[in-house]
């Protein structure tokens, strides 16, 4: 019979060497180096960057769909402008959707 005090040694040894075979995530080593390689700058330069710098330097550190594509709309029923974004996944997704409601639309709802 194995004691309560056996099974917490078990317990504890099988925790410990599962996560020591796990490491961290992509984007956790992404970050990181991001943060030991990337780009420097200090909250003065930051807040003097454009909207489209400020993307820039984002977009080139990311994957290609996670990618943020920002426009300057005026939201429906208002004169006020705000600044919508998306990745370009969702983007395109919306795009697709909009094309195939106008087909949809051309052909008479059919």
């Amino acid at each position: 019979m194995i004691s309560g005090r056996s099974l917490v040694l078990i317990a504890a040894a099988l925790a410990v060497g599962g996560c020591s075979q796990m490491g961290p995530s992509k984007d956790a080593v992404a970050k990181e180096r991001y943060h030991a390689y990337g780009p420097r700058f200090s909250q003065e330069e930051i807040d003097a960057m454009s909207l489209d710098q400020k993307l820039a330097i984002y977009n080139y550190n990311v994957p290609e769909n996670q990618q943020l594509v920002c426009r300057n709309e005026r939201p429906l029923g208002t004169h006020f402008k705000a600044i919508r974004c998306w990745t370009r996944e969702e983007f395109e997704l919306q795009r697709r959707a909009a094309e195939d409601f106008m087909r949809a639309a051309k052909r008479g709802g059919r």
